[in-house]
């Protein structure tokens, strides 16, 4: 009776070693992943700034005036 147990305590206890062995090698590849993911910098933008004074409007009544001024 004595093997017995000794048997499976020592079936728990390695099943507890491979239980935190996988926690331990999930919790590495997560600090690993955010740590590529942090790391990687982040985009500029490619597309040029709009300001307000170059919007389609503007430019509208900017070149109206100017043909305007230039028809008298």
């Amino acid at each position: 009776m004595n093997a017995d147990d000794s048997y499976l305590n020592e079936r728990l206890a390695e099943r507890r070693r491979q239980w935190r062995s996988g926690v331990a090698g999930v919790g590495l590849l997560l600090a690993l992943g955010w740590g590529l993911l942090l790391s990687y910098p982040t985009p500029r933008p490619m597309a040029p700034e709009i300001n307000a004074s170059t919007t389609t409007a503007s430019q509208s009544e900017s070149l109206n005036g100017n043909a305007t001024t230039a028809l008298r």
